[in-house]
This record gives C-alpha cells, sequence and structure tokens, in this order.
C-alpha cells in the first residue's frame, strides 16, 4: 500500500487501530466515541489523523478520571501518545482551532 504522505495525509491503516481501539472495549462506559460533524470538521486538516488520535486520547483519558473536562498536561499527553514535541503541538492546536481542546492555567 503506497503511503499518502506525500499528497496529503497517513494511509487509511491509521483509521482502522481507531476502530480496533475503540471496539475493543465492551463496557458501554469505556466506549470512546464523537460525532460526525467533528470528525469531518477534522478531515479538513492534512494532519488529521495525529488530530484525531489526540482527541480520542483526551476523552478516553476524561473517562478514566471520571471528570466532565481531562486534567493532564501536554508533557504527560506527549508521552503516552509517545509523540515529539512537534508533532503533538500541531494536533493539539487543530483540535484548539476547532474548539476542542482549550488549556487551563491553573493561578496559585
Amino acid at each position: 500500500m503506497k503511503s499518502r504522505r506525500g499528497g496529503g495525509g497517513p494511509p487509511f491503516f491509521v483509521l482502522l487501530f481507531f476502530y480496533y481501539f475503540i471496539m475493543q472495549y465492551h463496557d458501554i462506559d469505556k466506549i470512546v466515541s464523537t460525532t460526525h460533524d467533528t470528525v469531518n470538521a477534522l478531515l479538513e486538516y492534512k494532519n488529521w489523523p495525529d488530530a484525531l488520535a489526540l482527541y480520542f486520547r483526551y476523552i478516553q483519558q476524561r473517562k478514566m478520571q471520571g471528570n466532565n473536562q481531562t486534567l493532564s498536561s501536554s508533557r504527560f499527553m506527549m508521552k503516552a501518545m509517545w509523540w515529539g514535541k512537534d508533532r503533538f503541538q500541531k494536533a493539539k492546536n487543530i483540535l484548539k482551532e476547532k474548539k476542542l481542546v482549550e488549556d487551563i492555567v491553573k493561578k496559585s
């Protein structure tokens, strides 16, 4: 299978990984999902697979924490995804631009 990276994004197997990742859960409380509109909004970008992966990871982390918002630092999420700073920032900037995530700064 030829990679489409030079022409607009990574191969389709990335999505198959996410479907497997989601479908491995049988407990309804652990299913990670999103809306069709959200996925379509992310598909506009060249780096959409990374943005979608990060978005699902934020949702999964939120569910694991039992909160209605994710309380995770960028450094923690980079380590969880095994990504470098550049790749993480590109994906996170897409999510910020679409207002799917925002940084919360705690003031001491």
